[in-house]
């Protein structure tokens, strides 16, 4: 491997036996994808399967693995998740990995991720930033959906997470480590994950969301993006709490497809979405509906079908 070269390691922590189908499929469309990559090419790739069922000690061992192997790049996904759930529903969504790759190869140094909801009943947005104390507070829903595009921000789940092996060496060890409150430490204060973003920003290393980009997070349902059932006959000025919902677009601003810019369409806020909307009205249940497999709503030129090595486990 040419360590100048970029290169990738997938992790998926699935050594309990599970992992979504829908997670297998968007691997097995990424394989493809990367073997066409011809902007910024991947030389190797590589899938890493450490054999701990804490999930502190999946993710450091995980890291150590790329260490060794001189891995520039390493991708983190949980079994759980569903990538690019609402492309090809939601017009101002965009695929993850185009987007994620080409920034973070204009932005070396740092960490993205994509935006999911945890599990019910709170169902809370995964994105942290900084109040005005400085202390992290969850992004509301009604703030997520209006952010678009790329965006700073204080702490991320590792749901979908692409990190630059360039700041490894940078951070406190270990990288992931849970954080309890009490002297018996008998409550979780902190995940592992969020204490890899406090980890990062203590060393200065940018993280990075793409609000264009949400994953649908598969618990006894899928826990969907903010207003996804209301956005179906409604507009998103309808939906939103505070009466409007203006659009932060982020730090790729107003800039059209190419470097630091989302793939995939966009639409204003107060646009009703109506590729989704006549749809239901139709009557059809692809649009309405957004399951099964995410490939199939995928633009071809992205994750194209084909076997590959990153198919679905069994």
């Amino acid at each position: 491997m040419n360590p100048q070269k970029p290169s990738l390691l997938i992790c998926c922590p699935a050594s309990w036996g599970y992992r979504r189908s829908e997670t297998a499929l968007w691997l097995e469309g990424l394989a493809t994808y990367l073997g066409q990559e011809r902007e910024f090419p991947v030389e190797n790739i590589g899938r890493c399967a450490p054999k701990y069922q804490r999930i502190d000690q999946y993710r450091n061992e995980t890291v150590n693995e790329a260490k060794r192997l001189g891995f520039t790049h390493l991708l983190m996904i949980d079994p759980d998740m569903v990538p690019d759930r609402y492309v090809g529903l939601d017009p101002r969504a965009a695929p993850f990995w185009p987007n994620a790759w080409s920034w973070i190869q204009e932005h070396p140094g740092s960490v993205v991720a994509a935006p999911y909801r945890g599990e019910p009943p709170k169902c809370d947005v995964q994105v942290f930033r900084d109040d005005s104390r400085g202390k992290l507070k969850k992004y509301t829903d009604a703030e997520a959906i209006r952010c678009e595009g790329w965006h700073s921000v204080g702490a991320v789940g590792t749901g979908l997470m692409l990190i630059d092996m360039a700041i490894i060496s940078k951070l406190k060890k270990p990288y992931f480590k849970n954080v309890y409150w009490g002297e018996d430490e008998a409550g979780l204060l902190i995940g592992e994950d969020v204490a890899f973003s406090i980890n990062c920003r203590d060393h200065d290393i940018p993280v990075w969301v793409n609000f264009s980009c949400w994953c649908g997070h598969m618990q006894m349902g899928c826990v969907e993006k903010p207003f996804w059932d209301a956005v179906h006959h409604k507009s998103l000025v309808e939906v939103v709490p505070d009466g409007h919902a203006e659009i932060q677009r982020g730090n790729n601003g107003h800039a059209g497809p190419g470097r630091g810019a989302v793939v995939g369409g966009r639409i204003p806020g107060q646009r009703r979405i109506d590729a989704i909307d006549r749809g239901c009205r139709e009557g059809s249940e692809a649009a309405c509906s957004p399951v099964g497999s995410p490939l199939g709503r995928l633009p071809s030129t992205f994750y194209p079908r084909s076997d590959s090595a990153f198919g679905p486990s069994h």
